[in-house]
C-alpha cells in the first residue's frame, strides 16, 4: 500500500498479526520508494526499549496507547508545514 500510494505518513502498529511493525518498519526503510516516509510508531507497549528499538529502525516517533490525543496531534504537525 505504501508504494502503491503517494503518502505523506505511515501511522505503524507495532503489534501486528504475522509481521509485527519492527519487521514492518525494516522493509519500509530498505525499499527507495517508502525509505523517505516518515513512520510513527503506535503501540500499547510502553516500555522503553520497545521505543527505543522502533526509534533505532527509524520511527520518525511513537506513540503509546491510551493515546493523548494533544500529543498525537503535535507530532503528526511536525511532520507538515502549513501556512496560515
Amino acid at each position: 500500500m505504501a508504494i502503491e500510494y503517494q503518502l505523506d505518513l505511515i501511522l505503524l502498529d507495532i503489534n501486528l498479526p504475522g509481521k509485527d511493525g519492527f519487521a514492518v518498519m525494516e522493509e519500509l526503510g530498505n525499499d527507495k520508494r517508502t525509505k523517505a516516509i516518515p513512520v510513527m510508531g503506535l503501540s500499547a507497549n510502553a516500555r522503553r526499549e520497545d521505543i527505543a528499538k522502533g526509534l533505532s529502525l527509524g520511527f520518525a516517533g511513537y506513540i503509546t496507547k491510551p493515546i493523548d490525543i494533544p500529543q498525537f496531534l503535535e507530532q503528526i504537525d511536525s511532520f507538515f508545514c502549513f501556512s496560515s
